[in-house]
């Protein structure tokens, strides 16, 4: 039984983060052993996440509350901070880019929360010497975790929804209601990086090893490593549903493949005449 705790404090923002762990090994038998560990951890913002400037840039995106006959409802537009006196008074953006203000930086960031939870087994059975085999689950869920907000993304969602936690990055100009203008009316979307829902990730690792005996011709020895994804994704916002991107790629949601097996197996050949490795890695 192992088990520790830690106490981290950051003078960014005065913070005090308490981190812990547990962990248990039990061997009932010399060919079987039991693994399993719970751990609260954390990541405090670091420098460049907390402190990069912001900048004004555009994004394409065609203003649906715009023009004389807007394409959406004046409830739907009031969403976004759309006026009654602005409906249908809105001009759209120019050449269908709207106006963007952010960057990596943001001085609000919280740390971010993660529990992660593992049970395993290793089997080491003496009646095969030079063999081992072991499979481990694990379970990752990281609450507040610091991430980019898509400008285009959040403004669908304020407008379709209403949440306040996509709403509060539509700034429209005090003037005009439009999503540009100059620095001093407003008229932007805000982007960088945020404390979004989850993030969570599940899977088993399974690794076996064999090194065994040729005789006169040397040894050979095997070796797997391997990931079956369960669940990799988690929401934006808490209301969001949850997104599971194992075995999947591609925007607006789950971006790079995650592919649902992955591995590295290899085979070493070591001829007994010279001192020599053949080596075969898929």
């Amino acid at each position: 039984i192992n088990a520790g705790v830690r106490y981290s404090n950051y003078n960014t923002d005065r913070s005090l983060l308490a981190t812990r762990k547990y962990e248990l090994q039990y061997q009932p038998t010399a060919d079987w052993l039991v693994r399993a560990s719970l751990n609260k951890a954390a990541r405090a913002p670091n420098i460049s996440e907390l402190y990069t400037g912001s900048t004004y840039g555009v994004i394409g995106l065609s203003d649906p509350c715009s023009g004389s006959s807007p394409a959406a409802s004046l409830i739907a537009c009031q969403r976004t901070g759309v006026t009654a006196a602005q409906y249908g008074r809105i001009p759209n953006c120019p050449d269908q880019l709207c106006q963007t203000y952010g960057g990596n930086g943001n001085r609000s960031l919280r740390p971010e929360n993660a529990r992660t939870r593992t049970i395993g087994l290793v089997y080491t059975p003496r009646g095969l010497p030079g063999f081992s085999v072991s499979a481990d689950y694990y379970g990752i869920a990281v609450k507040g975790y610091i991430g980019p907000i898509l400008a285009d993304s959040v403004f669908q969602s304020c407008l379709s929804t209403g949440q306040d936690y996509y709403c509060r990055f539509v700034h429209r100009s005090a003037d005009t209601g439009a999503l540009f203008g100059s620095p001093a009316t407003g008229g932007y979307i805000a982007t960088g990086a945020q404390n979004t829902a989850l993030l969570i990730n599940e899977g088993v690792d399974v690794q076996a090893s064999y090194d065994l005996s040729l005789g006169a011709l040397g040894r050979l020895g095997l070796d797997l490593t391997g990931v079956r994804l369960i669940t990799t994704g988690g929401k934006s916002a808490p209301d969001d549903p949850l997104r599971n991107c194992a075995g999947y790629f591609g925007p607006p949601q789950c971006y790079a493949p995650q592919p649902l097996w992955r591995h590295n197996l290899g085979a070493a050949w070591r001829p007994p005449w010279r001192e020599a490795v053949v080596a075969l890695t898929w």
